[in-house]
């Protein structure tokens, strides 16, 4: 548009949640809104800027905590204006896609989005800073994020002892 001498009117992603019956976990959301993130400071002339707002549908909406799901686990999250941009929520399926992007992205680079842009909730915070101190003192741990009942159509279940059998021979 630029080079036929139109101006390029940036847009301002509205994030929404994947909110079909089937839904999509949290952490397939955060990937989501790591992938925006990704966007925006990537190539600011096309992208003003986002908000997440999950709104009253996906899996963990509960009407009495509120109309934004992403809000009962992290602080709102808005960067960038919309002065000037024009509006997008993306459809479903620009969502899966950033969905997938951001599942994508190096860790180092998602760590990085991580840490300047998404921040839990301080009661978020002082429940795992406390779960973390009774049940495991100051002991090095490392986690082992297990699927167990989500993918099951998709995926094969791997027994639990083999993963822990895995995990011991690491």
């Amino acid at each position: 548009a630029a080079a036929a001498g139109l101006p390029l009117q940036p847009r301002y992603l509205v994030l929404g949640c994947n909110d079909t019956p089937e839904g999509s976990g949290l952490f397939s959301e955060l990937a989501m809104v790591l992938a925006a993130l990704e966007l925006y400071e990537r190539w600011r002339p096309g992208c003003a800027g986002l908000r997440v707002d999950f709104g009253t549908g996906g899996l963990y909406y509960d009407a009495a905590h509120g109309p934004n799901w992403w809000t009962y686990f992290f602080e709102p999250l808005e960067v960038g204006s919309p002065a000037g941009a024009r509006l997008h929520a993306p459809e479903l399926v620009e969502h899966d896609v950033m969905e997938q992007d951001g599942g994508r992205l190096p860790l180092g680079r998602a760590r990085d989005l991580v840490g300047r842009h998404v921040r839990p909730r301080p009661a978020i915070r002082e429940e795992v800073d406390r779960f973390a101190r009774d049940a495991f003192g100051d002991a090095f741990v490392v986690g082992i994020h297990f699927r167990g009942t989500d993918h099951a159509a998709s995926d094969p279940r791997v027994p639990w002892e083999r993963g822990r059998e895995a995990a011991q021979a690491a």
